[in-house]
């Protein structure tokens, strides 16, 4: 699968680097808003159309869980691990924040 979100990686990596440092935590909030901005539909992130409202917009629902090849996951884990990570990134902001 082509996973999309050109310069997601390098944000992610960023993120990863500061998300713990107490004197960048509102870098590390804007980087994980813009990376939020990125995966989720415009509607959802209010943002402009973006590379997921282009995948996910005509899909039927029988297509997230196809699996081109043993290799490939599905839309369906994509979005998933997806939640899972922003899930673990928000718990970290969120102690942080409040220390």
């Amino acid at each position: 699968m082509k996973y999309f979100g050109e310069g997601l990686s390098d944000a992610h990596k960023a993120l990863n680097r500061i998300i713990r440092k107490e004197d960048q935590i509102e870098q590390a909030k804007s980087i994980f808003l813009n990376i939020h901005r990125e995966l989720h539909l415009s509607k959802i992130s209010e943002g402009e159309e973006n590379e997921v409202d282009r995948l996910l917009g005509d899909l039927k629902a029988n297509e997230y869980a196809i699996m081109p090849t043993s290799k490939d996951e599905t839309i369906a884990w994509v979005l998933w691990h997806i939640a899972r990570i922003e899930d673990l990134t928000m718990g970290i902001l969120v102690v942080a924040l409040s220390e």
